[in-house]
């Protein structure tokens, strides 16, 4: 059953209807010109009922005419099939061979209309309501089809039908006679299977020749006769099949008692109505229309109208408690043989819920009742709606988990960049082998607490933890203030590296200035016993090689002689003081920083230099392009050299 509130677009409607006529068409064309694919097919399935003996008793009797059929399809190798049987049919001698040829070609009409029935049913049975309303129909489209297509099959055959009173005249027209005793077969089979008819019919044979070719006329005067002669009005079936098949009706006479009810309403308020009374009003209202006071003759002049009806008493109703209300949409019959009211009603009901609140299920609503489907739809709807509803759960759970996942992905990569160079740290997230690296221009810093043993032995280790958390915070924001790469921290040593993590042409001046830091850093904070940190600071630049050893923890570790003279730099310095060994003097000495010379003898004994190399204390740092607007913005001389060159994270 299709759902009464489900539409189509109108280009399926229109492709639809195309589709119709074009089957209609069709139809009608293999039933009046007899195509030679349909004749064939036909007498194939006929040669088949004959030889299983599944032919009916009039055929069975022609077996003896099937040899010359048979040899007709055999020599047929082209569309001349009606043409050979014809000239078969001449051959015949005797009238009763020759009506027997012919009953053999009209039941081959009848496998012809069932073929085209089976093809094309919906449309056949939809065309007329009556025979003589279809063959009509059928003549008249023929006609519009003969002037549309100019092809040969068209112009040698023509069909028309005349409306008579008494019978129904139909003329087709043809260039071979079988064709005409095949398509009174045809009318038979239409007459049998579209409109349970069968007919007495009279044919009439014409032969028009002219100098080109022969035509043959034949005339059909046919009466119709119904199946079996039963008159169809005088059949009844019983009244428990009509209370079973229709439910929901009621039957009322005139003095609104309750003659008849359906097995709907029997199980409402069936034993209610044994136990009290059969008024109408005791167990439904009239809500729609106003019919007030309620009587036979208010109803009968509302008949038109459709009514709703609501529930007063239920087979489950007390005394106390009533239950949720139901409403019946109804159509009212007078029935003016038994002067009653024929009541058709449907619950009006969304859901399943409302039909269980009163002891009613799905099952209880008629299969033809559209209510059926709209309760099911409703169903399928909330259900559709509880499955969206869990999906759109589960989407946001999925999306939190991926929120998640991405967060401690993040996390994850910032811990690694924290760790390693960007680079570096790009290539381990991806899971691939770190390859060491040279490096030939990178600055490195080494630093110490000077009296560290002696401090550590005074305080307590959460003393000590709690002063290096304190003063290597610090560092840590200097670094990014100054783009340095702090290498790493082992106890109170503190490593850091420019031009390491990415090529800079100021290295040098980067970790200068870090050092310079780290020293007035020093002085703000305190050991455990309350006197200022002493550090002592080492620089030297030159080339390193780095990679990451080791699978579990990690660590980017710097390999060189660059590396063991940082060392010996810083160890060779003084408190609150920075060491920078001749090659880290080339590059910062014109760049504003001051200096105080050391002797020869300070520098390592490994470290290759000339007669003229020394290293220096690097004392402090003069902006050497400072001016009134950039006092004016209170910046120090390193801040200022900084926002010049556009390097760290802008903090200070």
């Amino acid at each position: 059953m299709s759902c009464p509130f489900r539409s189509k677009s109108e280009e399926n409607i229109v492709e639809e209807k195309e589709a119709n006529i074009g089957e209609l068409n069709e139809a009608i064309s293999s039933l009046i010109l007899l195509p030679f694919s349909e004749v064939r097919e036909a007498l194939q399935t006929l040669f088949y009922d004959i030889d299983s003996g599944g032919a009916d008793e009039d055929l069975q009797r022609f077996i003896s005419l099937s040899p010359d059929l048979r040899l007709c399809l055999k020599l047929d190798e082209s569309n001349f099939l009606l043409e050979n049987m014809f000239l078969r049919l001449q051959h015949l001698k005797g009238k009763q061979k020759a009506d027997e040829f012919r009953v053999v070609l009209e039941a081959l009409g009848e496998k012809l209309l069932v073929a085209c029935l089976t093809k094309f049913s919906g449309t056949l049975r939809n065309f007329a309501p009556n025979l003589q309303d279809f063959l009509t129909g059928l003549g008249s489209v023929f006609a519009e089809l003969r002037i549309s297509n100019n092809t040969k099959d068209y112009h040698r055959t023509s069909f028309s039908c005349v409306r008579d009173p008494e019978r129904i005249l139909l003329h087709y027209g043809t260039n071979t006679p079988t064709a005409g005793y095949i398509f009174a077969g045809v009318l038979k089979g239409i007459a049998k299977n579209l409109f349970r008819c069968s007919l007495s019919m009279q044919v009439t044979l014409h032969e028009l020749s002219s100098l080109e070719s022969k035509r043959y006329h034949f005339g059909y005067k046919i009466k119709t006769v119904p199946m079996q002669n039963r008159e169809w009005g005088t059949e009844r079936f019983s009244s428990k099949t009509f209370c079973s098949a229709f439910p929901w009706h009621l039957v009322l006479d005139r003095k609104l008692k309750i003659v008849e009810l359906g097995a709907g309403f029997l199980k409402l308020f069936g034993r209610s109505i044994r136990l009290y009374e059969s008024d109408f009003v005791t167990y439904l209202e009239i809500r729609k229309p106003h019919v007030n006071p309620t009587s036979f003759a208010k109803i009968v002049k509302k008949i038109n109208s459709p009514f709703i009806l609501r529930c007063r008493r239920t087979a489950n109703t007390s005394d106390t408690h009533e239950n949720q209300a139901l409403d019946f949409k109804a159509q009212i019959i007078y029935m003016p043989q038994n002067d009653h009211l024929l009541i058709f009603a449907s619950p009006c009901v969304d859901g399943l819920e409302g039909l269980n609140s009163n002891g009613l299920y799905i099952s209880d609503i008629p299969i033809h009742d559209a209510r059926r489907d709209v309760i099911l739809v409703k169903e399928q709807s909330r259900a559709q709606d509880g499955l969206k509803r869990r999906m759109d759960k589960l989407r946001r759970s999925v999306e939190e988990a991926s929120t998640a996942v991405d967060e401690e992905r993040r996390k994850n990569v910032s811990l690694l960049h924290m760790i390693f160079p960007p680079d570096i740290a790009r290539t381990l997230w991806q899971g691939q082998a770190v390859e060491a690296q040279t490096h030939s221009e990178v600055t490195l810093l080494f630093s110490d607490i000077v009296g560290f043993t002696a401090i550590c032995s005074e305080a307590t280790p959460m003393q000590v933890v709690e002063m290096l958390q304190s003063l290597y915070t610090c560092f840590d924001k200097l670094c990014g203030f100054l783009d340095v790469y702090k290498v790493e921290t082992i106890g109170d040593a503190y490593c850091v590296a420019a031009g390491l993590h990415r090529p800079s042409a100021t290295h040098a001046q980067q970790v200068c200035w870090m050092a310079l830091r780290i020293v007035e850093s020093c002085r703000d904070h305190q050991t455990p016993d309350g006197q200022p940190i002493k550090m002592r600071v080492g620089i030297h630049s030159g080339t390193v090689i780095a990679g990451v050893v080791g699978r579990q923890m990690p660590r980017y570790c710097l390999f060189g002689h660059t590396v063991a003279l940082a060392a010996k730099f810083e160890s060779s310095s003084e408190a609150w003081r920075v060491h920078i060994s001749p090659a880290t003097f080339k590059y910062i000495k014109n760049d504003g920083f001051v200096f105080k010379e050391r002797s020869r003898e300070c520098l390592p004994k490994d470290y290759p230099s000339s007669d003229k190399d020394c290293s220096y204390f690097l004392l402090d740092y003069l902006y050497p392009r400072k001016s009134k607007l950039s006092r004016l913005k209170g910046l120090d001389d390193i801040s200022l050299a900084v926002e010049e060159l556009g390097i760290g994270d802008g903090s200070k």
